[in-house]
């Protein structure tokens, strides 16, 4: 068990560290899930004036973002394992590991207040 000044200190590295995780996720869309931009997607949007939908109408639907959004979660394999999952259960794994203590243990001086 860790006490006092250090177990701030390993909350605070802990925070500092995944910070800019959470800002990026933030800059790039917030995303659930980790997207890359698709060529595919960019010539069928390119394509969305000659193509019709149901009863002959024109597809009106609504754009599809075709930009990278860091996602909370993985998309699959490859690039689309980049994640804020991915990115932070390390630093999380290593903060509880430190939190928790793995090798010598100090006792936590607790001070008492008793009559007398």
């Amino acid at each position: 068990m860790v006490c006092g000044k250090r177990r701030l200190l390993i909350i605070l590295a802990t925070v500092a560290a995944l910070t800019p995780t959470f800002m990026l996720w933030d800059a790039t869309g917030r995303r659930t899930f980790t997207f890359f931009p698709s060529a595919d997607l960019a010539a069928l949007q390119h394509q969305d004036g000659s193509l019709t939908g149901v009863f002959g109408r024109p597809n009106a639907g609504p754009p599809i973002n075709n930009t990278f959004g860091l996602g909370l979660l993985p998309s699959g394999s490859g690039e689309g394992l980049i994640s804020v999952l991915i990115m932070g259960v390390p630093v999380l794994a290593l903060a509880l590991v430190a939190l928790l203590g793995g090798g010598k243990h100090e006792v936590c001086e607790v001070a008492y207040n008793t009559p007398g």
